[in-house]
């Protein structure tokens, strides 16, 4: 569970107002781009950000660090954007940079509701009355979480709201300077993504307590509830005719949910008819067998390598048994080497014994980040030896990595994607996991599975523990299956209604992604020149289909034709000629004649001089006539506009 443990509150005045809007700036330029963080204490501030990434200062002789974090929009938490708090020259305070109309965050914007200056008669923003009844009572928030997220959000109200919790400490909010950070320590306060009320139920036991207490129930060789909430289903299948842009569309929604730059916790598969339960789930292969070669190491080094490929000990175990090995000399190398074993997060140590400021998540990622070069000079030469191994497929990787996530209080979700699902038997491929995409109201799998004895092993080996502690599995609520698919292909294997109802399936319509191309022409024709927009061209032809009885999922989608292609990349109207007839050729031309109107081509082509029966012919006649080799009910409904000179 998600609970509230920090709350960084700032009353806005005059002077930020200003900032915010860019307001009195000097006509030479420059002025101020921060939001003050005065009057509270520089430990409070270092406390509020020990979850931040931290870099030191340019500051000649400045000790305090800058803090950079993502912060989540409160209320949207799908925007975020980063926030840096850096110490002030020659002040004992921080400042909230660069926030002005430039870089503005987006939970302090006009379009998440934030407070805007009066405008003078010209439509600029003007510090005339002061703002005032504007920000009489303007806070900005900030509000840290037990899963190490930060959301930014405001308040603009001279007391406690009403539906605010009573009596855990959020009166001292509204009193006095109104400025500092809030622990919440006494009570657990669960949170809730609201700009309104973040504050979800209260409990009476001590947050770090109660954190204990979740994190035992936890502690078993699976977890498999996380608590993990998401506007997204588990389990959604994008279907549609060919080119609406269902692959675009499942990439957009992937960024939304895991972040525009998570390479790591998702993989893409394509389902192909060879395509079989050993390749989605896993299977035991052969594989070439690796002879370790025994290198020369101290005992010091032995005992330090035996520390850290102890798969029976978790991170923070590991860190304090080395750290006095390391403290003197090589402390900043202990995370790192650290982050070549493992994932886990793990608090560390000053010199002097106590709890370091941060994290050391840099640190720890650069140890992640040369993992693989490690790996390569480790000491292991290749034989000729073969041996058998089991071998996870997509779904078993996405699987673990999922589990691994739900162990460490701070879920996030991990998401597999499938593509082109009905073009495998998906009965036989996804096998008895099947019965797992039955999910219940907590969004995990409702009906576990007896695993196999190689998943067991598999398991022990990836999580920890005996295999006997994974005879059953479920799909946690962390893991996400997605998939696109296409009704028009040609042999594709039927769905069953069992398979399809545990999917929620979403239906990209014909025209429903036709935004991007909507005003982009084309030149077609040699003999006969005509400049058309290509989605009126789409459309005609759709229509024309529709007309004689042909089948929506056999017409043409906005993305038949690739997006780079019909959609200029220098934002301009006027799409390649060259580039788009030979596509439109050999990809529309072909599906028209040799699929979606095989039966109708005399009718569809019935414009074409050089006839309709060879598909050669009519590319010919393309060439110099452009869309006048189309039956005269499509050539009527598209218009023909002025050359481009």
């Amino acid at each position: 569970m998600e609970y509230i443990d920090r709350i960084f509150y700032r009353k806005i005045n005059p002077s930020d107002f200003k900032k915010l809007y860019d307001i009195d700036k000097p006509e030479s330029g420059g002025g101020q781009t921060y939001l003050e963080a005065a009057g509270i204490s520089n430990d409070s501030i270092a406390d509020f950000l020990s979850y931040a990434e931290v870099s030191d200062s340019p500051l000649n002789g400045e000790e305090r660090s800058i803090y950079t974090f993502n912060a989540h929009v409160l209320g949207n938490s799908g925007q975020a954007a980063f926030i840096e708090f850096a110490p002030r020259k020659g002040r004992n305070n921080y400042r909230i940079s660069r926030q002005n109309m430039k870089y503005k965050h987006p939970a302090w914007s006009l379009g998440n509701g934030f407070p805007e200056p009066l405008k003078d008669s010209e439509g600029v923003y003007t510090s005339d009355g002061n703002f005032s009844g504007i920000i009489d009572d303007l806070l900005i928030t900030i509000i840290r979480t037990t899963y190490r997220r930060y959301y930014a959000g405001f308040i603009n109200v001279h007391k406690m709201p009403e539906p605010w919790p009573k009596g855990i400490g959020l009166e001292s909010m509204f009193e006095g300077e109104r400025r500092g950070v809030l622990r919440t320590e006494e009570k657990s306060i669960e949170f809730a993504d609201s700009l309104d009320n973040p504050f979800g139920n209260i409990i009476d036991t001590p947050l770090t307590r109660q954190r204990e207490t979740d994190e035992a129930e936890c502690s078993r060789p699976v977890c498999f509830k996380t608590g993990l909430e998401s506007e997204f289903s588990r389990n959604r299948i994008l279907f549609g005719a060919p080119g609406t842009g269902k692959s675009f569309s499942i990439n957009g929604d992937r960024i939304q949910l895991l972040g525009k730059d998570n390479e790591t916790d998702y993989e893409r598969v394509t389902f192909h008819p060879d395509y079989s339960y050993a390749n989605f789930v896993g299977t035991y292969k052969p594989v070439m067998a690796a002879q370790e070669r025994k290198l020369p190491a101290d005992k010091d080094t032995q005992y330090v390598l035996s520390v850290l490929t102890d798969s029976s000990r978790a991170a923070q175990e590991k860190y304090d048994l080395l750290f006095e090995r390391f403290k003197d000399e090589g402390l900043t190398r202990l995370p790192v080497l650290l982050g070549l074993y493992t994932d886990e997060a793990f608090r560390t140590r000053k010199q002097d014994g106590s709890d370091a400021a941060n994290d050391n998540s840099v640190e720890r990622n650069h140890g992640r980040a040369i993992r693989k070069y490690v790996r390569l000079i480790s000491g292991k030469e290749k034989s000729s030896d073969i041996a058998y191994e089991y071998v996870p497929g997509p779904f078993m990787r996405v699987y673990v990595n999922a589990l691994k996530n739900a162990r460490t209080g701070s879920p996030k979700p991990h998401l597999l994607i499938i593509e082109e699902i009905n073009r495998a038997n998906v009965a036989a491929v996804f096998g008895d996991v099947f019965q797992l995409l039955d999910r219940g109201d907590d969004e995990v799998s409702e009906y576990p599975i007896q695993a196999s004895e190689d998943i067991k092993n598999y398991l022990a080996k990836e999580l920890g523990g005996e295999p006997d502690a994974y005879s059953t599995i479920r799909i946690p609520d962390n893991m996400f299956i997605w998939a696109t698919m296409n009704s028009a292909d040609q042999g594709v294997f039927p769905m069953d209604t069992a398979f399809k109802r545990r999917w929620d399936f979403t239906y990209l319509g014909i025209d429903d992604s036709d935004k991007d191309i909507r005003g982009k022409y084309v030149t077609v024709g040699s003999k006969e020149k005509q400049r058309i927009e290509w989605n009126e061209l789409r459309m005609a032809i759709n229509e024309f289909l529709a007309d004689e009885k042909i089948n929506e999922d056999k017409q043409l989608g906005p993305y038949f034709i690739s997006r780079n292609i019909v959609v200029p990349s220098d934002g301009g109207s006027e799409i390649n000629s060259e580039r788009f007839c030979h596509v439109f050729k050999h990809k529309v031309l072909m599906y028209l004649f040799d699929d979606a109107a095989r039966q109708k081509r005399g009718r569809l082509f019935e414009g074409s001089k050089k006839g309709q029966t060879r598909y050669s012919k009519i590319c010919e006649a393309f060439d110099e006539q452009g869309i006048g080799i189309f039956h005269a009910d499509i050539q009527n409904r598209v218009k023909v506009w002025g050359l481009k000179l």
